[in-house]
């Protein structure tokens, strides 16, 4: 607030004559008729504490009002409230130009996870007040909770001492009662009893506020005098300053006391002994010189000799001391149950707590402990997920870790010659920039909220914006430095907003519509004056009919990792990747697949809560989803062995607590096996978890069905179509079924009895798990995406079905030609970049040159799944065939694509595209860098697709691979879908592609095996379409029921070769011998070779014949050798399955927990046993380069993500 006086006359209670001479005539001219001078306030409100900013945008309207402008008030005024943007949390820092100040205005908003804005000098309270007197009146009165009241003499110092003593309170924030500028009719509320925190502006008179106030002082109340730098308090003074001054922990104390007084020796600041004088006080009492134009930057007033006081190490001091008491904190945080009553004061062990704390803290932190002021604190930790919480958890954690001390007085302090000036200055480290977010440098600040500016800028044309606006730049500093003029480095963006070489963003008012070569000045009867009316007409963007804004609230980062458990993931990932050395010999080699597969796992939890809260999605759906969600982490954590971390189980708390029924006894149950995993909750995951407990106990008397029953009935009696349709996917009904295990207690009679009972033998048939080497994985949209007006949904019919092949063997070195398996090139994520890491290359397993491994895909409608060969690109497939050579005898039958060593260009074909192969680690960055950017509103399916068609393909693919469905929600699949005819391999010209309905993904090693997949699913669901409504499905009817791999493999018995290794192999399997197999593959190779050898004499005939032919010889296929490994594993997979069964499962069951050494460090099946048993004994060294199998790494890849050859 400024308040100042217009004219340069003197004041006469309140009004000022104008002229001298009236007196003459004063009995003849009418009181209406005098020109009268009032006092004015110029008032700016707002909800961000921008003091020093405000301040000199205030100073500018004041002196503009006093002098000639080319620019009106109004102009300045409405481009502040209407086209300023507000400064995004750690982003680029916001400049509007000051007409009449050196220095512009400097907006900026410190990150979410830092210390809060405090746009305050720390000069101010070190110059009235010393270092002891400053601690003793942030720890002894205010951290204690007893009345504090701030006076001076000057009324803007009240309120800055005031602000920066609170802030010196972090973690803790403030509960007593604060007012600022304690004003006459509010005296009383001193008397109040308990803490308050006053500021009274002392003006001098007997009877003022300031003097009644000292006469009558409140009890146990403390005066702080900033004039002279004592505190007056109630009762004996030096008994209750002796008291204060001793409870504060002897040692933490004086470390304090030193860290500040070092601090302000090299800033040459006497604490204390500053003269308030030189601080120009806000509140103006004489007008400014009229003539006066570009006036000096009150803040930077003298010259200064030492560097400047460094605020942020003053603050961090203050955070280091409530680190230094306060450990170990966390461990007496009482967690709620399902019966626990919501109340802070017990939310806190305190009486463990001080038991356990050193004798010389246990006085002050059992008065800290009962203080409204900590009880707050804690339940904003327990509660409310407060990032600045989770802030000091951090630096807390780090503070007592480190080796070396941080601060002034730390281990780090080393003196430098600074580059720019040549003076020395003082570098330390502190606690604060550890744990807190980066700012980040040059973002982009213009896409977040182009929409106010837009709204704000009143423009004709982009054209217009940029030269008009752009003029009002023109001689002014776009710097925050006044030494800085340069205009020509800046960069004009769109909307008038300029971009200066420091990366900061910079808007001045426009000159539009403004007469040329006009000034403008405020004045009456020739005496400046500060008008009481705006023209409407002057301002631009013009006055809205409502200046009302909604608060822009920062959202803690839930669904995302916080920056310590990205430390946790990283320090996991370096124990699990290899090593040279003797380490790598020992280490456990399950932990990197099971990391990855956490790191999937954490994504697609991430996706849950989203899904779970769609707009109009009913409770049965809610809780079925729900369900999915606590069987997929049931199933993976027991059958993979795959453990998640601490972001995956808070993504998991804020789906059951979106949840429309009451789910305290998973909540309960998900948090204990978080504590038994060895993670102790953060701040924000403590904080969902508790409003997780206490959204299920409100809604305890609305709970909702439980959707027992996946194939419940309509009240008509017919079965739900969405019901019947999920029950085709048995993945779908597997996930429910384990999610509602939770809710099932142990020891349960019914469900032993249950168990305990024999199944009919037609059951036990069809639970018999065979092995086919295609998964899928579905995203069935619910009725409500197709009939959001309410009515009652249709059922499907085939045009809302579509079907996605996905396949994995797009991916060849061309170095060597080599084709890598798929869990190939997964152990090429065994590398020591982490997971920060961009590249997606990984290194060849044979030749160790770079590739770069990619995911291939076709979209197909439901006719086009019917018929898949019918595709142009698979007619070229087929038509390359070999030349027969009968007179050679050897038979030239194509091989089966998994065994080929040619890779087809899979990137052409009708709806045909590729995509680079993404980590885990990758796609769950990604993920959450798009959800911090854009919020929750991107895991929608219809909407990823759009924004990032690579994240969308990898995600599906990691679903189908871990049988899960996609967790997307599907709130836009009621729009109408449409193909398009392009054929390019552009992932961008799919994201224009709109998804259908219901959607299915097949995946496979080979194209050929996932597009018979959609074969096989098309005809599944014509036959559930075709049924009548009643009709329930079977058990054995499934997505993949249909897909005979007997019958789709038959022709490897036709091949001569793959026929005579078959036969030795049925006789091996029996036996669990691989040598002879071995050696038959070899007598079939140096066949093939010879073979191979007439074919190249042939090509040569032809050329040199001359024949017409010749053209066509490039179409001759070469007689490749197989490949020892993959030829008998491709054969056991898909031939030898019943006989191989026993011996051979799909997967070995991994080690649990995250270790380094491991007993059993070798993830080796008895498949790849047999095989190396073989090797050894085949004894061949000349053939040992040609019996190659894949890495160990490979084989946990294998283990944990399953086979797909």
């Amino acid at each position: 607030v400024e308040d100042v006086r217009d004219g340069n006359l003197p004041s006469f209670g309140g009004a000022e004559i104008c002229d001298e001479d009236i007196e003459e005539d004063e009995f003849l001219t009418g009181f209406e008729e005098m020109t009268t001078f009032e006092n004015k306030t110029i008032c700016l409100v707002s909800r961000y504490p921008f003091w020093t900013a405000f301040r000199r945008f205030l100073s500018n309207l004041h002196v503009m009002s006093g002098s000639s402008s080319d620019l009106p008030l109004e102009r300045c005024i409405s481009h502040l409230l209407l086209t300023v943007p507000v400064p995004k949390a750690g982003g680029q820092c916001v400049i509007v130009p000051l007409h009449t100040l050196r220095s512009p205005m400097v907006l900026s908003m410190p990150p979410a996870k830092d210390l809060p804005l405090v746009d305050l000098p720390f000069q101010r309270l070190f110059a009235c007040l010393d270092v002891p007197t400053v601690v003793t009146v942030v720890l002894g009165f205010l951290a204690l909770e007893r009345k504090v009241i701030v006076m001076s003499s000057h009324p803007s110092l009240v309120l800055d001492v005031c602000e920066l003593l609170k802030a010196l309170l972090f973690p803790f924030e403030l509960c007593a009662p604060y007012v600022p500028r304690l004003t006459q009719p509010f005296m009383s509320c001193l008397d109040f009893p308990g803490a308050i925190f006053a500021g009274i502006h002392d003006d001098g008179t007997e009877d003022g506020l300031a003097a009644v106030v000292r006469k009558n002082m409140p009890e146990e109340s403390a005066i702080v005098d900033l004039d002279t730098g004592e505190i007056d308090c109630s009762g004996d003074r030096y008994e209750v300053l002796k008291q204060c001054w001793n409870v504060i922990p002897s040692e933490a104390r004086s470390q304090l006391v030193n860290e500040l007084e070092a601090i302000c020796r090299d800033a040459g600041l006497a604490p204390g002994q500053e003269p308030l004088d030189s601080q120009l006080d806000p509140a103006f009492d004489v007008s400014l010189n009229t003539s006066t134009i570009m006036i000096e930057d009150f803040g930077n007033r003298g010259h200064r000799v030492h560097e400047p006081l460094d605020d942020r190490g003053i603050r961090d001091s203050f955070l280091r001391f409530f680190c230094s008491i306060l450990g170990g904190y966390e461990r007496y945080l009482v967690v709620p149950d399902m019966d626990f009553l919501i109340s802070g004061n017990e939310w806190f062990n305190s009486q463990g707590f001080l038991a356990a704390v050193p004798q010389d803290r246990a006085p002050f932190l059992g008065s800290l402990v009962t203080t409204q002021l900590f009880q707050s604190f804690i339940e904003r930790r327990t509660e409310a997920g407060d990032v600045h919480c989770m802030l000091f958890d951090e630096c807390l954690a780090e503070f007592h870790s480190s080796s070396i001390p941080y601060g002034r007085l730390g281990g780090d302090v080393e003196t430098v010659t600074s580059v720019e000036d040549g003076k020395q200055q003082v570098e330390y480290s502190l606690l604060v920039d550890q744990c807190a977010t980066e700012i980040a440098e040059n973002s982009d600040y213009l896409g977040s909220d182009e929409g106010t500016r837009q709204r704000g800028l009143n423009t004709s044309d982009g054209s217009e914006a940029e030269t008009n606006i752009s003029a009002g730049f023109r001689g002014m500093s776009l710097n925050r430095n006044e030494t800085e003029t340069t205009c020509a480095s800046t960069v004009v963006m769109e909307f008038g907003f300029v971009i200066n070489n420091s990366g900061d963003l910079a808007t001045a008012p426009t000159r539009d519509f403004l007469p040329p070569n006009y000034r403008f000045v405020y004045c009456i009867d020739g005496n400046p004056c500060f008008p009481h009316k705006l023209d409407p007409c002057l301002f631009l963007p013009a006055e809205p009919d409502s200046l009302s804004a909604d608060i822009c609230e920062v959202s803690v980062s839930v669904l995302s990792r916080s920056d310590r458990e990205m430390d946790e993931s990283n320090r996991r990932r370096k124990t699990s990747i290899s090593y040279r050395g003797v380490q790598s010999q020992k280490r456990c080699l399950w932990q990197l697949p099971k990391l990855m597969g956490s790191h999937f796992l954490g994504t697609w939890l991430m996706c849950i809560p989203p899904q779970v809260s769609q707009p109009g999605l009913s409770s049965d759906y809610q809780a079925r989803y729900l369900l999915r969600a606590l069987g997929a982490l049931r199933l993976l954590r027991s059958r993979q062995r795959i453990v998640p971390d601490e972001a995956a189980y808070r993504c998991l708390m804020l789906a059951i607590a979106r949840a429309g029924s009451d789910r305290r006894v998973e909540l309960v149950k998900l948090f204990g096996l978080l504590r038994s995993d060895g993670i102790f909750p953060s701040a924000v995951t403590l904080g969902q978890y508790t409003r997780g407990i206490a959204e299920g106990f409100s809604k305890r008397s609305s709970e909702a069905a439980d959707a027992t029953n996946p194939l419940s009935r309509a009240p008509d009696g017919t079965t739900d179509f969405d019901s019947a349709l999920n029950a085709l996917d048995e993945r779908i009904l597997a996930l429910e079924e384990s999610g509602r295990r939770w809710r099932k207690s142990q020891p349960s009679g019914d469900t032993t009895n249950a168990q305990k009972s024999p199944l009919p033998p037609e059951q036990q048939r069809s639970q018999v798990k065979t092995w086919i080497p295609v998964t899928y994985s579905t995203s069935f949209s619910p009725s409500f995406s197709g009939s959001m007006d309410g009515s009652v949904p249709k059922d499907a019919t085939s045009e809302d079905f579509e079907f996605i092949a996905f396949w994995s063997r797009a991916t060849m070195c061309h170095a060597c030609s080599y084709v890598p398996l798929d869990e190939e090139i997964q152990s090429g994520w065994d590398k020591p970049e982490g997971e920060a890491a961009e590249s997606v290359e990984i290194s060849c397993p044979r030749c160790a040159a770079f590739i770069s491994p990619i995911l291939g895909f076709r979209h197909m409608s439901f006719s086009e799944a019917l018929h898949p060969d019918r595709d142009m690109s698979r007619s070229m497939q087929t038509s390359q065939t070999s030349v027969s050579l009968v007179s050679s005898g050897v038979d030239s039958s194509r091989l089966p694509q998994q065994l080929g060593t040619v890779l087809f260009d899979y990137s052409t074909g009708f709806n045909v595209g590729s995509v680079p192969y993404l980590s885990p680690s990758a796609l769950r960055l990604a993920m959450e860098r798009h959800v911090e950017n854009y919020g929750e509103e991107i895991l929608e399916r219809q909407t990823l697709l759009g924004l990032d068609a690579v994240l969308f393909y990898n995600l599906w693919w990691y679903c189908a691979r871990f049988s899960l469905p996609l967790p997307l929600a599907t709130a836009h699949s009621r729009r109408t879908s449409a193909y398009g005819e392009g054929s390019g391999s552009d992932p961008s010209h799919y994201a224009q592609h709109m998804l259908k309905r219901h959607c299915i993904a097949y995946v496979s090693w080979e194209r050929e095996v996932a597009e018979h997949g959609c074969k096989t699913g098309a005809d599944t669901i014509r036959s559930f379409l075709s049924s009548h409504v009643d009709h329930i499905p079977s058990d054995e009817v499934s997505l993949t029921s249909r897909f005979n791999l007997q019958n789709y493999a038959q022709r490897d018995w036709d091949h001569p070769d793959l026929s005579e290794i078959l036969v030795t192999l049925v006789e091996a399997c029996d036996k669990r011998d691989f040598l002879p197999v071995l050696e038959c593959l070899l007598r079939c190779n140096e066949r093939r070779m010879e073979a191979s050898n007439i074919i190249n004499q042939t090509q040569e005939n032809i050329l040199l014949a001359g024949s017409t032919v010749a053209s066509k010889a490039g179409f001759v296929e070469k007689m490749d050798e197989l490949d020892c490994y993959r030829t008998i594993l491709y054969l056991v997979r898909y031939q030898c399955t019943s006989a191989f069964h026993t011996f051979f499962p799909a997967t070995v069951k991994p080690c649990k927990g995250y270790h380094f050494w491991c007993a059993a460090n070798t993830p080796l099946p008895i498949f790849d046993r047999l095989f190396r048993d073989a090797v050894a004994r085949f004894g061949n060294d000349g053939w040992a380069a040609k019996l190659r199998d894949v890495s160990d790494v490979a084989l946990g890849f294998r283990c944990i993500f399953g086979q797909i050859i």
